[in-house]
């Protein structure tokens, strides 16, 4: 997707006969360079296909400002999501088995269940796949907040629809959301579009009625990735709640799933180590002994993100000293009391090297 020119200080009209124009060209350009057909981005932006044409050329006889205040709402927000830095991915075995999952489930036009802990990736892994479908996905992070039906509907029509109007039920959002998958799978003459909810484990059995709704109507073409931790799986499950979810269940075809337990490859641990050094910018050699106190930490509750956090923290700790960070395991372990760890070791003072000026080269990554 090309980045179109934002049109904030047109944001909501009224419009002069030139920005109208403007905002048409726009509009139609982007649909263009997307691939959308007219009736999809009708449905996205809540018009009725045949008003489109008279609405971009600027001869609907309505109040055209008001389509138009909703079409630049929706241009912004593609242009913004396009200009917005993409999120550091780093390929492990673990993230490949996530993604593979989700393929498995567009593939099928399924549902999937992904089962792991925290701190393994699992995010990370499933923008990196909502990346690489570009506009065929929408990754949603369910959380706490929403969790329940009307405030995840709202999610999914901004994911999907690009909009949600606060004057519309959760009802209307919902047929909205139907709509446009329907425009974008066409009667099977496009790839199901797969929707991502990430923690469905705070999910209600509303919204994950919800999303299998969407699954079960043949004209949307929905794939449904639910990832979430045990809960997840123990809440469908469960002898108790197992009635609520007996259809979802049924329709499960594509699952992958990893214990608290189960030991992280150290290869992961490596990658991950070296993709935060080169996030940092670190360009010498890693001492030996900190990747093994590194991968330790991963073998802790908290998984990959401990080294990720550690790794940061030096770095953080160094800025503020003003000296150039050595990754040693004295440093690694020093800042542990600010990821709310407790540290293995005594120290009298910070074991920050007071003459290493930031000017010098910083570590990476060495071959263990």
């Amino acid at each position: 997707m090309e980045t179109q020119t934002t049109l904030t200080a047109a944001m909501d009209g009224p419009y002069t006969p030139q920005q109208r124009k403007a905002i048409g060209e726009a509009l139609e350009a982007n649909r263009v360079a997307s691939g959308l057909k007219v009736n999809q981005l009708s449905t996205m932006l809540g018009w009725h296909p045949s008003m489109y044409s008279r609405i971009i050329k600027g001869t609907y006889p309505g109040d055209i400002d008001k389509y138009l205040t909703g079409a630049v709402r929706w241009l912004n927000d593609r242009a913004e999501a396009a200009a917005a830095p993409a999120a550091d991915y780093v390929e492990t075995s673990i993230a490949r088995r996530i993604i593979a999952t989700c393929r498995r489930a567009v593939n099928r036009g399924t549902i999937a269940r992904i089962e792991a802990p925290s701190g393994i990736g699992k995010s990370m892994a499933l923008r990196e796949f909502a990346r690489q479908r570009g506009d065929r996905a929408a990754y949603i992070y369910a959380g706490e907040n929403y969790s329940q039906r009307g405030a995840l509907v709202r999610e999914i029509a901004l994911a999907v629809c690009q909009s949600a109007p606060d004057h519309m039920s959760s009802d209307r959002l919902f047929s909205r959301v139907r709509d446009t998958l329907r425009q974008f799978y066409g009667g099977g003459q496009s790839a199901p579009f797969a929707i991502i909810v990430d923690e469905a484990q705070t999910l209600t059995a509303a919204s994950l009625n919800t999303l299998r709704n969407l699954h079960d109507d043949p004209a949307c073409g929905a794939a449904i990735i639910l990832a979430g931790t045990a809960r997840l799986t123990f809440k469908l499950q469960s002898s108790h709640e197992r009635g609520q979810y007996e259809q979802l269940n049924s329709r499960t075809r594509a699952t992958w799933s990893m214990s608290e337990t189960d030991p992280i490859d150290e290869a992961d641990v490596d990658a991950v180590v070296a993709g935060t050094l080169a996030g940092l910018g670190c360009k010498s050699t890693l001492p030996a002994a900190s990747l093994k106190f590194l991968r330790r930490l991963a073998g802790e509750r908290g998984k990959l993100r401990n080294p990720v956090n550690r790794l940061r923290d030096v770095a953080d700790m160094a800025e503020i000293l003003g000296v150039r960070p050595t990754f040693s395991v004295a440093e690694l372990d020093y800042v542990a009391t600010l990821s709310g760890a407790e540290q293995q070791m005594v120290h009298a003072e910070p074991p920050f090297s007071a003459t290493a000026r930031p000017a010098a080269p910083q570590p990476r990554l060495a071959t263990a």
